[in-house]
């Protein structure tokens, strides 16, 4: 296939898609069926077959399988994108398993990808969270912390979690990597009580609220007024709504 000897019918992007498709579940020993890697040679040819793939011109789909479940494998994604063949979007609901240290790519095109990208970041948040049954505690780290070791992902990563700092807060979200690639700025402000703030303007507040990022003002309803007043919903510049809630939403934003 390489050398263009042999051509699947329907095409690459047809013979890869329906390989994806057959491949990604498998049945269990136990009963039920389960998700699976795709064997590293396929993410071998995938990059040879790069080329051919996209003078085809046609996306490749990605995230079909032949039970009941549809999503994306990371890995696979990964190669695609790297290979520079456009993959059909499905939409944000399709899942994604991110494979976390068993990964075999470091999965920079995915996580610069415009697209794909942010939904690679949402899929591993949603891995640090507390589930409700069974329970278990949320997870130490973050979407950059905790995907493959690559300052191009962490880059990639930091950009976008950088913008939703204004809603959570802080600056505690992989600061140091935040830090390092300008999504924020370290600096000494008077009340604040934190050195972690996003770039750009700072509004001042009088007393009893404490001074912040003008870009914060919009997601906490607030509306500076002469003389460093303010109007707002509460007594003190508070979050609207529950710091989860604000958080989805400027994800959903992002």
């Amino acid at each position: 296939m390489e050398a263009g000897r042999v051509v699947p019918e329907g095409g690459l992007h047809h013979w890869l898609g329906h390989f994806v498709h057959m491949y990604q579940y498998a049945t269990r020993s136990g009963g039920g069926v389960g998700r699976q890697p795709l064997p590293a040679e396929l993410l071998g040819l995938v990059g040879r077959l790069g080329p051919r793939l996209r003078a085809a011109g046609a996306p490749v789909t990605l995230h079909t399988t032949r039970h009941h479940y549809q999503g994306f494998d990371a890995d696979v994604l990964d190669t695609v994108l790297a290979a520079g063949v456009a993959v059909v979007d499905p939409g944000p609901e399709t899942r994604m398993r991110f494979w976390g240290e068993k990964s075999r790519r470091d999965l920079t095109a995915l996580a610069a990808d415009p697209v794909f990208g942010p939904r690679l970041e949402g899929r591993v948040h949603a891995d640090l969270l507390p589930g409700s049954f069974p329970a278990r505690p949320r997870r130490p780290g973050s979407a950059v912390t905790l995907l493959p070791g690559n300052e191009g992902i962490a880059q990639a990563v930091a950009h976008r979690v950088g913008k939703l700092l204004g809603t959570v807060g802080g600056g505690g979200m992989a600061g140091a990597e935040l830090l390092a690639t300008g999504a924020v700025v370290e600096a000494k402000r008077a009340r604040a009580g934190r050195t972690l703030f996003l770039p750009g303007n700072w509004t001042e507040i009088g007393a009893p609220h404490l001074p912040l990022e003008t870009a914060k003002l919009a997601t906490h309803v607030v509306c500076p007024l002469y003389g460093n007043r303010i109007l707002a919903p509460f007594v003190r510049v508070l979050p609207t709504a529950p710091l989860h809630e604000m958080f989805a939403e400027a994800w959903e934003r992002r």
